[in-house]
């Protein structure tokens, strides 16, 4: 491997470990908790990062074309959750403490829903209700998704009709809705 090829190789995995990194902090301001409250591994978001850049190489070897944002976005989410790079330092009953990596990867996914949608100047909305965005992080909790289930889910956000994502189940169990 070339010196140049080493070099672009760990810029792109430091604009993604800062993109993570940006997305992280803005999930703690949205829901107001405190940053200095979570240990950030810096190793487990460059892995994340690199095994994204790693995929991508892979599809496009593989599949012959360049995989889109909106796939490399749920990529970015499946080696968030994999690797779970953010722990609170103590006990925390804040619900958004205790699932922070699901916030960030679901954040990461629809961030670039938003910035596609906006370059290909779509009239698209997207509007996802404080429950349907609940039950996404449910799910990213404690559902095994694929990369390729995630990569479809991010295509259902980006190509969705833009009516509000509310109930994505009809169905109740007796631990509610899944």
């Amino acid at each position: 491997m070339s010196e140049q090829l080493k070099r672009d190789i760990a810029e792109d995995v430091y604009k993604q470990s800062i993109f993570i990194l940006r997305v992280f902090i803005a999930v703690c301001t949205k829901h107001k908790v405190q940053i200095d409250d979570f240990i950030r591994n810096w190793m487990k978001i460059g892995e994340a990062a690199l095994r994204t850049l790693r995929r991508s190489e892979f599809y496009e070897k593989y599949h012959t074309s360049c995989m889109s944002e909106i796939k490399l976005s749920a990529v970015l989410a499946f080696w968030i959750l994999k690797y779970k790079p953010f722990s609170a330092k103590g006990i925390n009953n804040c619900y958004v403490s205790q699932h922070i990596n699901e916030y960030v990867a679901v954040n990461v996914m629809l961030i670039n829903v938003l910035v596609t949608l906006r370059k290909n100047n779509s009239k698209r909305v997207l509007r996802i209700s404080e429950e349907g965005y609940k039950q996404l992080i449910y799910r990213l909790k404690n559902w095994d998704l694929s990369k390729e289930g995630l990569m479809t889910l991010a295509d259902v956000l980006y190509y969705y009709d833009g009516k509000k994502i509310d109930d994505l189940d009809t169905s109740f169990s007796q631990y509610g809705k899944i």
